[in-house]
């Protein structure tokens, strides 16, 4: 199963064609002395706010947020050396979900982070599930990555997972049944 920019991917190319895929949201970028102001791309949630995004899927549609971490050492348990290599959610089958939209192929998924070389399938790498964003790596929704994220969402609906926001967001706002108030969940 895929959605989204999968059905667009040939699996040869990389994913540089999602620079194209850009929302009114703007960013600000240094290089040197000087600061550039451009707007928020697809690409820029594969590497470089993937967080952000995944956060937003989590809070929208209630995924959990899964992260692999890469090491640089041989401290197992050690986050101190441990690198985030990408940030993406789970949906309720099991499938994998990111700025790409929706997979269920893992190898695929991850397959553009071992092209760059960011990521090794190895002893050193490893996956941590959560039910929200850890607080270290978590975007104020103020931020303008997650701004963009919402924007992203809004410019490519059913990508993420359309069909399900509307009970997930309800159940998500009201915890309390007292606070349904005749809200059908």
């Amino acid at each position: 199963m895929k959605t989204g920019f999968w059905e667009d991917y040939n699996g040869e190319a990389d994913w540089a064609f999602l620079d194209g895929n850009d929302v009114d949201v703007v960013r600000n970028v240094n290089i040197g002395d000087e600061i550039f102001h451009r707007r928020y791309n697809a690409y820029d949630f594969l590497h470089g706010c993937c967080t952000a995004f995944a956060q937003y899927l989590n809070e929208t549609y209630g995924y959990d947020i899964e992260i692999v971490y890469q090491r640089y050492d041989d401290e197992e348990d050690s986050f101190k050396t441990a690198k985030v290599v990408h940030a993406y959610c789970i949906t309720p089958e099991g499938h994998y979900v990111d700025i790409r939209g929706i997979c269920d192929n893992w190898e695929e998924f991850m397959q553009d982070f071992i092209d760059t070389g960011l990521w090794d399938n190895d002893d050193y790498s490893f996956e941590q599930t959560y039910k929200e964003m850890p607080k270290d790596l978590k975007t104020s929704p103020d931020d303008s990555a997650y701004k963009a994220a919402i924007e992203m969402d809004k410019e490519y609906p059913g990508y993420y997972g359309q069909d399900i926001k509307e009970s997930t967001v309800v159940k998500k706002e009201y915890e309390d049944e007292a606070e349904y108030d005749g809200i059908e969940v």
